[in-house]
């Protein structure tokens, strides 16, 4: 026999070949989340395109700690007021007004935590001569649309790992992947409104469940440490989703257990005291913040906004076509299969713990003043949620023996095109941003023409602040398909003084078919032509007043920029009939003045 090398000569010839298996399996895991981002990065750049400003509405809020602190250095107002010292709040002249004349950044500032590493990297490579140093610039707009993608991707590794936890096949796990990835507003929210906190929270919420889940299997102390610390990091990104803990009971899967391990959690001295330690921490950062703000170490940061508890907006917040989330989130009814499964099998506690924690945080968002959150794809207030969902659909299919459970995969996996699509028509002013019903729904759905972009957004007025000057009777449009029909040529003394008109109404019959391309277009010049005022093409399907395919009386009001008085003018409206799908009849145009500006002779 041969002379027995060292251990430690041994060890050491064996060490590259784990740290080989060590990367295969690492790659192994990161593979499945790694192909659904690199088909979202597809989408996105030629489907859904990037924007060039990520960083606007909310989201200026979440992410303004960062040239706050360190580029305009205005977070400490030093005891002064915006009255006097209006320099120093240039910044933050939309943050809601504090006692004392202070301005306070209602949102909270984790958001910019988790987006320094990448504004760090903009800063440093970012030449600020000769360009307001705002942190605004395209650089870092850029850096947080790629700290949305960067969360995405572990928020996507940790629902790999909690459910590995849970023995879910590895196949199903990529499918839960893919249908978080590309079936929710994530979508949306990734890119469009990367700014905002919401791929954020759903990476904290995630390592929550995570930490959660495997506390509730092996007591480890730094499980239990690793769950605090993320309840800290969801206090900062988003206090209400505080509510997370309430799925606690549900993750335990039973009563007993659940009490067992908050007893061991209590005993458990090293654990909980490095947990709460790192925890009060994080809290720490936002209190101070509120302190250098306005002075105090804890405030309710969005003034008069709040809840209305005695009047949530349950069933809307759910299911209505404004914002119901089951309508631009299908796939997590779908999901809910796996409730519907666990009350078959009576499991009664793991169903109603989980339907408890769906109503509870259903009760608070809906309470909510703005229980749809205003402009915004879908509910965005259950994003970081949705790993709540995929999980008991995970197991529902990993679990059941029901031959027919994978014929729900079929709806599930239509889900993503459905929303694929319906954040493409967000995006392109199809769908409302705010005001969607269930007639304005059905004509747009699935529908991508760009004769759609814009037709649910027609500028409506208060017609009772408003006086008619002139009404046109321009008749029926008489004409064959692909041609130009000119209805008004009108210039001179037949026109009142334009100078005193705001908006020009124009009103017709027709059913406005779907398929309809015909266009419509109104000028207003000089007579000489030495001066253009006013041009529109617009679709004929803009001037929808009910369903599209319906005879019906539609109007479109066309807001006016101020035209000099005294001039010549002249006004042409003309129709380019295109395909003719749609016949148009009684066309008339009204010239409108506001009542208070009417200047008589």
């Amino acid at each position: 026999m041969g002379k027995r090398l060292p251990v430690f000569l041994s060890a050491a010839d064996r060490l590259p070949w784990a740290w080989v298996r060590f990367g295969i399996r690492s790659l192994g895991f990161m593979a499945p989340a790694a192909i659904v981002m690199l088909a979202y990065l597809v989408l996105v750049n030629n489907y859904f395109k990037n924007v060039d400003v990520t960083i606007h509405a909310d989201g200026v809020g979440y992410y303004d700690y960062l040239p706050s602190i360190f580029l305009r250095h205005d977070i400490d107002r030093r005891g002064k007021t915006m009255a006097g010292d209006p320099d120093l709040y240039a910044g933050v002249r939309d943050y809601p007004d504090y006692p004392g004349g202070r301005k306070l950044n209602k949102y909270g500032c984790g958001t910019a935590l988790l987006q320094a590493p990448f504004f760090a990297y903009a800063l440093c490579n970012t030449p600020l001569e000769g360009t307001p140093a705002d942190g605004f610039q395209p650089p870092f707009q850029k850096a947080v649309f790629h700290a949305a993608l960067f969360y995405l991707f572990l928020s996507l590794l940790l629902l790999h790992k909690i459910l590995d936890l849970m023995a879910v096949r590895r196949g199903l796990i990529f499918l839960m992947q893919l249908l978080l990835g590309l079936g929710t507003t994530v979508t949306h929210y990734a890119n469009d409104d990367a700014s905002y906190s919401h791929i954020y929270s759903l990476f904290a919420i995630s390592g929550f469940i995570y930490c959660a889940v495997a506390w509730f299997r092996d007591r480890r102390s730094g499980h239990l440490a690793g769950l605090l610390i993320f309840l800290g990091l969801i206090f900062l990104t988003r206090q209400v989703d505080l509510l997370v803990v309430l799925l606690l009971p549900y993750l335990a899967g039973s009563w007993s257990g659940f009490k067992q391990a908050v007893a061991t959690a209590l005993s458990d001295f090293r654990g909980l005291g490095i947990g709460l330690g790192l925890m009060l921490a994080l809290v720490g950062i936002q209190s101070l913040l509120w302190y250098l703000q306005v002075g105090a170490v804890w405030v309710y940061s969005y003034g008069e906004e709040g809840f209305n508890f005695l009047e949530p907006k349950f069933f809307k917040v759910l299911f209505s076509y404004q914002k119901g989330l089951f309508v631009y989130t299908p796939v997590l009814l779908v999901a809910m299969s796996g409730i519907a499964w666990l009350v078959w099998r009576r499991k009664w506690f793991q169903a109603l713990s989980w339907l408890g924690f769906l109503c509870a945080i259903t009760y608070v968002f809906s309470s909510w003043w703005s229980w749809f959150l205003g402009c915004s794809y879908g509910h965005r207030a259950y994003i970081e949620f949705y790993p709540a969902f995929f999980i008991p659909f995970a197991l529902f299919l990993d679990r059941s023996s029901n031959k027919w459970k994978y014929l729900l995969l079929l709806p599930a996996l239509a889900c993503i095109p459905l929303n694929v699509i319906q954040g493409y028509q967000y995006k392109k002013f199809i769908l409302h941003w705010e005001w969607m019903d269930g007639p304005k729904y059905w004509d747009v759905f699935l529908r991508t023409d760009k004769r759609f972009n814009g037709m649910l957004f027609r500028h409506e007025v208060d017609a009772s602040r408003y006086r008619v000057l002139k009404e046109i009777d321009l008749g029926d449009v008489q004409g064959a398909p692909n041609t130009t029909v000119q209805l008004l040529d009108m210039a001179g003394d037949s026109l009142p003084d334009l100078s005193q008109v705001q908006l020009i109404r124009v009103e017709l019959d027709s059913d406005l078919s779907p398929e309809t391309n015909t266009t419509i277009v109104l000028t207003v010049d000089a007579a000489d032509g030495s001066t253009h005022y006013f041009w529109n093409e617009r679709p004929l399907l803009h001037y929808r007043h009910t369903h599209l395919g319906q005879w019906q009386r539609g109007y479109y009001n066309y807001r006016l920029k101020p035209i000099p008085p005294g001039g010549v003018n002249r006004i042409t409206f003309y129709v380019a009939t295109g395909n003719f799908a749609s016949p148009i009849r009684n066309v008339k145009l009204q010239l409108w003045s506001e009542a208070d500006k009417i200047i008589l002779p």
